[in-house]
């Protein structure tokens, strides 16, 4: 989750995949939803969360904020072990041994980053199948304050520590899959929080749509998992162009059409057009406020981690960055609140303000 600032929220909604409406579920290419394959998931509490001046109560704390999340639809329940985590990531080789959960950082927070954030998941899945694999909290108590807040949390003081709950609670968020909701400010899911804020404890019904539309169906070991049912429910990439989505509407609107044609004849074919045409426009995107090319990309393993290296060309000049996350050897690692290498790709067009160099 990142503190409220503009030109991060900016490069944000840049760097985040695009959506066709505001529901923070995603899926693969192929139309797979992007969520776990499995009933139940230990969630290692490093011994780094125990802090008694910030955090006195810390599992008590952290099983209210994964609380919120369960009992929904198909969403694997968060079960909270104590245990070591070692360094962030997954490491494919030694698959079977990778553990998820929640590390603090008080000192060398290990992902570069030239704006403020309060923590970063790390979210390893297949590419194909959106199965994920791994998921690892990484909190900045090195350079944020925390602190346990009250129910109503302390408003309008900008001096004001983070609630661990409220940012826990988020973070949880997408380590079940979620990506951000820029669209509901109230939601658990929308991107930045201010100090003293406490309302993203607790799920909105956007939340709660997009946690149920990735876990609509259950597992059953028999191949790609897809959403059921029609309300809401997508089986296409998320995209605003739309897709199979869009071909149904048209289906739908050209059949409502048709009959209109019959009851009123062309005034009522040309109504339809028209509002037909209005859905059909893609819902404007943010603009990058310094627009630069992805000129080449290449990716490497370190440790768990994958790096994304991009040579980025901006007003005739090339630079060189580099973020966490990519696309390496059939898996997709992607790094939340935090501009991520896997949305960089050769020839897009994005904001080059706050990307670090390597």
């Amino acid at each position: 989750m990142r503190t409220l600032t503009i030109p991060a929220l900016a490069l944000a909604m840049t760097l985040a995949p695009t959506a066709g409406d505001a529901r923070s579920d995603q899926h693969t290419q192929s139309g797979e939803p992007v969520r776990w394959h499995r009933a139940a998931l230990p969630f290692v509490l490093d011994p780094s969360v125990t802090d008694a001046a910030t955090l006195p109560r810390p599992l008590e704390v952290i099983e209210r904020a994964a609380g919120v999340w369960r009992g929904i639809a198909n969403a694997p329940r968060l079960e909270l072990v104590a245990g070591s985590l070692g360094p962030p990531g997954y490491d494919p080789v030694r698959r079977e041994n990778n553990v998820s959960g929640i590390t603090v950082y008080r000192s060398g927070f290990p992902v570069r980053m030239e704006r403020p954030v309060l923590a970063v998941t790390l979210v390893t899945r297949d590419s194909a199948t959106g199965e994920i694999y791994d998921a690892d909290i990484l909190v900045d108590a090195w350079r944020n304050r925390f602190a346990v807040l009250t129910a109503s949390g302390i408003t309008g003081d900008a001096s004001a520590p983070n609630d661990w709950q409220n940012v826990l609670t988020h973070e949880f968020g997408h380590a079940l899959g979620l990506t951000e909701d820029f669209d509901h400010n109230d939601a658990t899911m929308y991107p930045s929080s201010l100090p003293g804020e406490v309302r993203k404890r607790d799920l909105d019904g956007e939340d709660r749509a997009s946690i149920a539309n990735a876990y609509a169906a259950a597992i059953d070991g028999q191949g790609p998992i897809y959403p059921a049912g029609c309300g809401g429910a997508r089986v296409s990439p998320r995209s605003p162009s739309g897709g199979p989505a869009w071909a149904l509407l048209a289906v739908a609107c050209l059949g409502l059409a048709a009959w209109r044609v019959r009851r009123r004849g062309a005034m009522g074919f040309a109504a339809m057009g028209g509002f037909f045409l209005v859905l059909a426009v893609p819902s404007p995107q943010a603009k990058p406020a310094r627009p630069a090319e992805v000129v080449r990309v290449d990716t490497r393993r370190e440790g768990g981690m994958i790096l994304t290296r991009a040579v980025l060309r901006e007003g005739g000049h090339e630079r060189v960055v580099e973020l966490p996350g990519g696309r390496h050897q059939g898996l997709v690692q992607t790094a939340y609140d935090t501009p991520s290498g896997d949305a960089l790709n050769p020839g897009a067009t994005v904001d080059a303000e706050g990307m670090s160099a390597p």
